[in-house]
This record gives C-alpha cells, sequence and structure tokens, in this order.
C-alpha cells in the first residue's frame, strides 16, 4: 500500500489532498452554521427580544436579520453570522416553542420538536402548509407570482357523555382562491383548533342530585367560544376556531390584526346536550350548526331562536368580529350551552328558550370571507373594535382579492388537506395550504 502511494504522481496526490482539504472545508463550514443557527435561535429566544405579542418572527435575507415589522424599510435586527448567503425565517413563542427554517449554502437548516434538523437539499419556501399552533405563523413570499390559498376551519367540541356520531358537532368551512403577491410579502396566519369536547368530573364532592357534574369544553384557538358546565354530565362543547391569513402582525384578538385579514375559513360551533327523543317536537336538539360561507349554519333548533342564539354569524352581524361567544346555563333545563363558532364575524352561543321546558340548541357557525368574493362584506379600515364600519364592497381596503375563489360550508363536500380526495366538512383541527402557481 505504501509503495503504491510511493508510485504515484504528485499531480495525482496533490489531487487527492486538495480534495480532502475541500471536504474538510465543507464539513467545517457546516458545523460552523449548525453551531450559528443553534446560538442565534437560543438568542432570539431569550426575554430581552419580545415585543408585545405572543410570538416573535424573524425574517433572515442576505445573512441579515430583520422583523416584519420593520422589514420593508430594510432595517435589520442583526447580522446572522452565517457564512455564506442565508434566507429563510425563525418564529419564537412564548411557550418555548420555535419554528425555523433556513436557506444555507443549498443547506436547508430547519426545526422539528424544537431542535434543529438539516436536510442537504435547499428549503422549498414555494409551497408550505400549517397545521395548528395557539400563536401566529408567517409566510414570506420568496418570489413574485400568483398563489393559491387554502383555508380549512375547525370544528367544535361534542357534550360530556355523548358517544354517537361526531358530526353532530358544527364542522369547519372551506375556503381558498388565487392571489398575486410581491416577493418580500409577509403573511401573518392563524390556524384555528378544535373546540374541546365537554368533560365529565369524577369528583363525589360536585355530585349532584342529577348526577355527575361536568366542565364545558373550551373553545378552539382563534376565536372559539368555550361551552359552559353542566350539573348532569351533558357539559357543553367549545366552539371552533377559524383560520385567516393577515397582513398585519399581532394577538389572534388584536383588533387591526383582525380587521387586516383577506381570507377567513370559519369554525363550527360547539354542541349541546344531545336530545335525541326520536318522533318528539324535540328530536335532536343539541346539534351544533357547521362555519358557512357567506353566513354561518344554524344549529337544530325544534322552536323559534330568540335574540339570533343558535344561529350562524353573517358578514356583519353575529357575536363580536372574529370571536364567538362562550356558552351559559340554560336555567330552563338546567343544560350547559355550546360556545360559538369563530369565523369573519363569530356566532352567538346556542339558544335556551324560555317558554315552557325547551331544551337548548347548540351554538351556531362562524361566517367566511374572502377578499373578492361576491356578497362578501368588507370592514372599513377606520373601523375601531367599538364602531365597525362596512364598506358594502367585496374587496378588502388593502386592495388585495383573490380570483377563482371557492367557498364551502362545514356541511358541504369539500377537498381534504391533502387534496387528493374530499370529504364532508372538516372534523378536528384547522389547517393553512399555500402554493406557488405561476409567474403572472
Amino acid at each position: 500500500m505504501i509503495n503504491q502511494i510511493m508510485k504515484m504522481k504528485k499531480k495525482d496526490l496533490l489531487s487527492i489532498f486538495c480534495l480532502i482539504f475541500l471536504i474538510l472545508i465543507v464539513i467545517s463550514i457546516y458545523i460552523y452554521n449548525d453551531y450559528r443557527i443553534k446560538k442565534l435561535v437560543k438568542n432570539l429566544s431569550e426575554p430581552i427580544y419580545y415585543l408585545n405579542n405572543n410570538v416573535q418572527n424573524y425574517i433572515i435575507n442576505n445573512n441579515n436579520l430583520y422583523h416584519p415589522i420593520t422589514y420593508k424599510k430594510k432595517k435589520y435586527v442583526a447580522k446572522t453570522n452565517l457564512f455564506g448567503f442565508a434566507n429563510g425565517y425563525i418564529q419564537v413563542a412564548d411557550n418555548g416553542d420555535v419554528i425555523a427554517k433556513v436557506n444555507v449554502n443549498g443547506l436547508c437548516y430547519y426545526t422539528k420538536k424544537n431542535k434543529i434538523k438539516v436536510k442537504p437539499i435547499g428549503c422549498d419556501f414555494s409551497n408550505e402548509s400549517y397545521e395548528t399552533h395557539p400563536y401566529e405563523q408567517i409566510y414570506v413570499v420568496p418570489k413574485t407570482g400568483i398563489y393559491k390559498i387554502s383555508l380549512w376551519g375547525s370544528s367544535g367540541g361534542i357534550s360530556a357523555n355523548y358517544t354517537g356520531d361526531r358530526k353532530k358537532t358544527g364542522q369547519g368551512a372551506y375556503v381558498s382562491g388565487e392571489i398575486k403577491l410581491n416577493k418580500g410579502n409577509v403573511l401573518f396566519l392563524h390556524v384555528g383548533s378544535k373546540g374541546k369536547s365537554g368533560k365529565k368530573v369524577n369528583d363525589e364532592q360536585l355530585y349532584t342530585a342529577f348526577g355527575d357534574a361536568s366542565i364545558g369544553g373550551i373553545g378552539g384557538y382563534n376565536g372559539g367560544g368555550n361551552g359552559y358546565d353542566d350539573p348532569e354530565g351533558q357539559a357543553a362543547g367549545g366552539g371552533g376556531g377559524a383560520t385567516d391569513i393577515r397582513l398585519i402582525s399581532g394577538k389572534w384578538d388584536d383588533f387591526e390584526s383582525l380587521k387586516s385579514r383577506i381570507i377567513v375559513a370559519a369554525g363550527g360551533g360547539g354542541m349541546s346536550r344531545y336530545y335525541k327523543y326520536e318522533g318528539s317536537p324535540h328530536e335532536n336538539t343539541g346539534i351544533a350548526g357547521s362555519g358557512g360561507t357567506l353566513t354561518g349554519i344554524a344549529a337544530v333548533a325544534t322552536s323559534k331562536i330568540e335574540n339570533d342564539y343558535g344561529l350562524g354569524a353573517t358578514q356583519t352581524t353575529g357575536y363580536l368580529f372574529g370571536k364567538g361567544q362562550n356558552g351559559t346555563i340554560c336555567m330552563t333545563t338546567l343544560n350547559g350551552i355550546g360556545g360559538g363558532g369563530s369565523g369573519y364575524f363569530g356566532a352567538k352561543s346556542g339558544d335556551c328558550p324560555t317558554i315552557d321546558w325547551v331544551p337548548p340548541t347548540g351554538a351556531g357557525g362562524g361566517s367566511s370571507y374572502v377578499s373578492g368574493c361576491k356578497g362578501c362584506n368588507s370592514i372599513s379600515e377606520e373601523s375601531t373594535e367599538d364602531n365597525l364600519k362596512f364598506t358594502g364592497r367585496a374587496t378588502h381596503y388593502s386592495g388585495l382579492q383573490f380570483n377563482n375563489i371557492k367557498m364551502m360550508s362545514g356541511n358541504e363536500k369539500m377537498p381534504t388537506k391533502k387534496e387528493n380526495s374530499t370529504m364532508v366538512g372538516n372534523l378536528g383541527d384547522g389547517y393553512a395550504r399555500i402554493e406557488y402557481l405561476r409567474r403572472k
């Protein structure tokens, strides 16, 4: 072996040494960048970097670190000190979650369960999918062109002790559309989570003359109303959270951020106690309404609805702009009431009829919104939380609008989240997908 090496030409030896040296440089760069990214993420996780928000977003562009609020002004926070040109984003939430996706020299550094991973091919920023998280997420437009955005709202929770068809609760709506976006635009996403179901409490101290006590389900992230407790073990489900995309960063309930929504998929209402009572006038009472299109779906009602409770939200009415109502106790039957589904407008909670003995309804579903869709009523930029104004126009005040729009309520056929099949309504957490289609 040694003799063979000695017999090799100096030129061949030099080539081998150069190759080994090059490999060592590449490995060194990888180790250095891996160390720098981990340190960068750790530094951004320190409280000193927090502003008045529940999540901090950072954009890395050509090795400079930006905050989206100052990004358009090109004021960067700091140099990343990565070796080579780096592009991507890092998000840091108050609960310690970190989502990172950074391209450096053809390698993609990304997070999985808050740990930095790397893959040997570059990150694809053109097509992104988003699952629910209890905070804002971002999309940085990588290149100018036409994009398809698809959103699924989330479903409401079921009542405690109910073991039948989960579709008795309100299901999430679906919306999609195509829109022109420019490179560098930043979109802020809030992906709703499903409303929690009512839960029986196994505590002898809380046992009542009617049976086991139960507590209502918490409303889903992004505006779902809470379900209410029930002394008969039939606590109501929480309303489903909406899924939306905004132009202004902020917590889910920040009004300026809510006002900047350009597309919203509504969540379904929470289920109240289910009275099956086959053949009776109150059959199926308690079933919630699903997230709707322009108008949310109403809950099943066996008597006259009072004060819009149990009805679906519309483009201008409901409980609150972007928030479903919390349920209460129905004194007529002593049952907890389901929380309203969230949406462009969130729905009111279920209805508690005050006439005779009539069981409460489930909650209604929220309404959806897509800028540019016929029938949508866009909020005015001058609106305040205490003084809502609507323009009567379909296009958002930003001027951004969608084409090839589809809106489907939670009781209609819609694409599955992988868009390889169809389903009737979205049962579960919300979801979002952004896809690059073409240049123009």
